[in-house]
C-alpha cells in the first residue's frame, strides 16, 4: 500500500538518471512528491511517477530561483504530511533544512560541494556537523567517496551506486572503418568536448554520438560538427541500446581540479559493463584503476600531455579486446540495491 507521502527535492527538472531510478523505486512504496528547477518537458521522464511534480524555471545557481523553491517548499510542508524527505546535494541542504527538522531527512550526495572546494573528511568540521549531522540517513555513490566523509557521518552512510537497471543488449561488434565514440551525460568542454574535437580533427574515420545536456557554448558548437551526432536528452535505457548497437567505446574523461572529480564515481563505467562496451577514461581518476584491473576499457596514462596518432591508433587495434562477463552485469545493477534505498 503507498500510503506514505514522500517529498524529493532537486535543483534537476526530473531527467537526469540517477534521479529517474530513485523515484520509481521510491514510488513502488510511496506518493512521490517532486520539487526541482527547471521546465516541465519530453525529458521529465519521472513525472508519470509522481503525484505531484513542481519545477521551478530558472537556474540552480540563482539565489531568486533557490528562494522561490524554498517558499514552494514551505507550502508543500503546510498542505501535506511528510514524514519522509529526499534532499539531493549538499548545496541545497544548506538553504533549506532549518524547514526540515523534526523529518525524517536522507541525504543523497551525488557531486560534493565540499570536495569540489577540496575539504573531505573533517575539513570545515562545524559545518559539515550541521550539514551531515542532521539527516537521518546519507547516501554516497561508492566506497570511496564514504571514506571522505568525516567519521561521525559514515556511521549513517550508505553506498548506493549510480549503475543502470539490469537489461540484456546484444552487444554488436563493430568491424568497420570508422571508430565511433558514444559521449553522453553532462556534456562540457573539461568533460570530453575538448579531447573529442581533437580526435576528430587528427583522424577523419572517427565520429561520435553525443546525447545529454550541453552545458557550455563551446560544446553547442561542437554538437554541429559534421562527423558528430546529436540526440538530445534520452533516457538511460535508450541511451544505452545505443551504446551496445554502435558504440567502439564509451568516453568518460574528468579535468583533475578538484577532489570531487578525481574521486568521481561515474555512472558510465556500469553502463560499459552492462553493454558490453569498453570505457576511455584518464588515469588521474581513482577509479581509473579499476577499469585497468578488470580490463574494461582505455586508460589515458597522461590526459595533460596526449599524444593523439598514438591514442588513435592504440583505441583501434584494441577496441574488440575487453573481457566482459555476465556475473558483473548482474553484480552492477540497481535492481540489486533497490532494497537498501527503500530501507532508509
Amino acid at each position: 500500500m503507498r500510503n506514505q507521502n514522500i517529498l524529493y527535492v532537486c535543483v534537476n527538472d526530473g531527467s537526469d538518471t540517477r534521479v529517474i531510478k530513485e523515484i520509481s523505486t521510491l514510488s513502488k512504496e510511496y506518493k512521490v512528491f517532486y520539487l526541482g528547477i527547471g521546465t516541465k518537458s519530453e525529458s521529465s521522464f519521472s513525472l508519470e511517477m509522481t503525484e505531484q511534480h513542481i519545477l521551478i524555471s530558472g537556474s540552480h545557481k540563482s539565489i531568486g530561483t533557490i528562494l522561490k523553491l524554498v517558499w514552494q517548499l514551505i507550502l508543500l510542508l503546510y498542505k501535506f504530511n511528510f514524514k519522509k524527505v529526499h534532499v539531493v546535494d549538499e548545496q541545497l541542504y544548506c538553504f533549506i533544512f532549518p524547514l526540515l527538522i523534526g523529518k525524517r531527512v536522507t541525504l543523497d550526495i551525488f557531486d560534493s560541494y565540499f570536495l569540489k572546494l577540496n575539504l573531505p573528511g573533517n575539513k570545515f568540521y562545524l559545518l559539515k556537523r550541521i550539514i551531515y549531522g542532521l539527516p537521518r540517513k546519507i547516501i554516497v555513490t561508492d566506497e570511496n567517496r564514504y571514506s571522505l566523509l568525516p567519521k561521525f557521518a559514515q556511521e549513517k552512510a550508505v553506498v548506493i551506486p549510480n549503475v543502470p537497471r539490469f537489461a540484456k543488449y546484444f552487444k554488436k561488434r563493430n568491424t568497420n572503418d570508422y571508430l565511433t565514440i558514444c559521449y553522453f551525460g553532462s556534456l562540457n568542454k573539461d568533460r570530453g568536448t575538448y579531447f573529442l574535437e581533437k580526435l576528430l580533427h587528427y583522424d577523419d574515420n572517427i565520429k561520435v554520438i553525443a546525447a545529454g545536456w550541453l552545458t557550455d557554448d563551446y560544446t553547442k558548437l561542437f554538437v554541429n560538427h559534421p562527423r558528430v551526432t546529436f540526440l538530445g536528452i534520452k533516457k538511460q535505457s535508450d541511451v544505452n541500446a545505443i551504446l551496445a548497437e554502435k558504440g567502439d567505446y564509451l568516453l568518460s574523461v574528468y579535468p583533475v581540479n578538484n577532489t570531487n572529480n578525481i574521486y568521481a564515481s561515474p555512472n558510465k563505467i556500469y553502463d560499459a559493463i552492462q553493454t558490453q562496451t569498453p570505457i576511455i577514461i584518464n588515469s588521474e581518476i581513482f577509479v581509473a584503476s579499476f577499469v585497468k584491473n578488470i580490463n574494461i576499457g582505455y586508460v589515458i596514462k597522461n590526459s595533460l600531455n596526449i599524444d593523439f596518432e598514438k591514442l588513435i591508433f592504440e583505441l583501434k587495434e584494441k577496441r574488440n579486446s575487453y573481457s566482459f562477463n555476465d556475473k558483473l552485469v548482474e553484480e552492477y545493477s540497481w535492481e540489486k540495491y533497490e532494497t537498501k534505498l527503500l530501507n532508509l
